[in-house]
Parts: structure tokens; sequence; C-alpha cells
């Protein structure tokens, strides 16, 4: 099983480190919104508050900036090997 602090070094901390503006919401707080948005039908600028994020933009913009750098093929990638190293693809 792939633990979540080596999915992070991975795969989140691509892209500038220091952004203009606010300071930057925690990566961490990013996976449980990617999920969240499709599974309620929820557009981006109606993500709750509860989830850490100061606008769901902020949201929109980090999953932009993780699929232009790879992040989700790498994520693809892990886990298709670790599935077949533990023989549990059909």
């Amino acid at each position: 099983m792939i633990s979540c602090g080596s999915f992070s070094r991975r795969c989140f901390r691509r892209g500038p480190i220091k952004a203009p503006g606010p300071r930057p919401v925690p990566d961490r707080q990013c996976p449980q919104s990617i999920l969240y948005v499709p599974h309620t039908g929820i557009g981006w600028e109606d993500l709750p508050q509860e989830f850490g994020f100061r606008s769901g933009m902020t949201c929109w913009r980090r999953i932009k900036r993780w699929i232009n750098a790879g992040v989700f093929d790498d994520l693809y990638r892990i886990l298709l090997a670790q599935l077949n190293a533990a023989n549990e693809i059909n």
C-alpha cells in the first residue's frame, strides 16, 4: 500500500514552491476536494469552506497544475506497479 507521505513526496511537490499571494493551502487538503466535487456534482466555486480552501478556484488551479505536471499519470503508474507486484491485476 502506498503511504500518503511517499505519494506526496513523489508527486505533489512539483512546480513553484513559493506562489504570490496569501499563504498556500497545503497539498494534502486537495485530494479530498478532487473526489468531492465530481461525486456531488457541485461547481468548484461552491466547494464548502470546511475543506480549508479560501475559494474552490484555489483547489481547481492546484489540480490544473498537477495535471500539467503529470502527477496523475505518475499516480496511475505507481498504483499499477503496486497492483502488479501484488498480483492483483486480473
